[in-house]
């Protein structure tokens, strides 16, 4: 999935930028995406359903301002913001 983003991303936004991310202490984020000045934290999961501790790196990330937001690819149904600036997505809406 993380390459069907980034081919998507490169076709219409052939500037962007895409790295992982880690800190010292092991926390990660499984995507970044510089997109001109935004950059945006992508965290994969394949569980039907993610709890605070699925979010929690990014909303960190986004207080120490390493990202703008986060977004968290599931594969449940349900849309919906848990936190400022992270929002969790269902694969099937972000590869439709």
């Amino acid at each position: 999935m993380i390459e069907q983003i980034i081919a998507r991303e490169q076709l219409t936004r052939p500037a962007m930028e895409c790295y992982f991310y880690r800190t010292h202490a092991g926390a990660e984020i499984d995507l970044v995406l510089k997109r001109g000045p935004e950059r945006v934290g992508y965290e994969f999961k394949s569980s039907l359903s993610v709890s605070s501790r699925d979010w929690s790196t990014l909303r960190q990330a986004v207080a120490e301002q390493v990202i703008d937001r986060g977004v968290i690819v599931y594969a449940g149904t349900r849309r919906f913001e848990p936190a400022e600036s992270v929002e969790v997505v269902p694969a099937t809406d972000l590869l439709g």
